[in-house]
């Protein structure tokens, strides 16, 4: 989560202790092995980490994530995969559930929710990090989640004609910008919060998602709703 009262938390599954060895269906242990893998690169750092690292954390052999993945570099990509798939899915059933075409404050309010999930500010911190490295990956994040996230956000912003945006150009910019801009409050809060004097806890980790939605659509020195 973005914010927490406890400072030494870290992504879900950071602080559990190697598993004693279990059988499993193989999608099950494929979970585990990603939540082990986020735990371990969001605490030593990916150029750090180890298969064997992740493996421990997990409780599993190295040849058992060897089998599941071929290399850390796919492991990684699969990681952010896995993630950022499910977050859109997410969307796409909230939108599916409203039966109406996006609506600009509820597409702002998911970008924000989807960080408040935990381990994801860690993931794009990840990807931001990494992805360069290694095309593969990089080429999936833009082509199946920027890309394909900007439509409806576009749509919302031309019903919607919030403060600088009143034309399709403006539109496709500003679908472009924010949901980096979101990240980069989420990413900001993540990485300050040992030094930050406030401390938030997840109801008010969710006003501040409310002001930055409130900011966006109306502009810093915009009208008050």
């Amino acid at each position: 989560m973005i914010g927490s009262h406890d400072r030494t938390s870290s992504p879900e599954g950071a602080d559990a202790g190697p598993r004693s060895r279990e059988r499993h269906s193989p999608e099950v242990r494929r979970a585990e092995i990603l939540d082990g893998a986020l735990a371990v690169f969001s605490e030593r750092g990916y150029a750090r980490a180890t298969l064997n690292d992740v493996a421990e954390r997990v409780g599993v052999t190295k040849g058992c994530v060897y089998h599941h993945f071929s290399s850390k570099e796919e492991l990684l990509v699969e990681l952010i995969r896995d993630r950022t798939l499910g977050a859109m899915q997410a969307a796409k059933e909230r939108r599916e559930a409203n039966g109406s075409e996006p609506v600009l404050a509820d597409e702002l309010e998911g970008i924000w929710k989807h960080y408040e999930q935990p381990g994801q500010t860690e993931v794009a911190m990840l990807a931001m990090s990494e992805l360069a490295k290694i095309p593969e990956g990089g080429k999936f994040l833009f082509d199946e989640v920027l890309v394909r996230s900007r439509a409806p956000l576009r749509r919302a912003l031309l019903d919607a004609s919030p403060a600088g945006v009143s034309s399709l150009e403006e539109s496709e910019r500003a679908a472009i910008v924010i949901p980096l801009m979101v990240m980069g409050v989420a990413i900001g809060m993540r990485l300050f919060r040992t030094l930050d004097p406030i401390t938030y806890s997840a109801a008010e980790v969710r006003q501040l998602g409310k002001t930055v939605s409130a900011l966006l659509q109306r502009g810093a020195g915009g009208e008050t709703a």
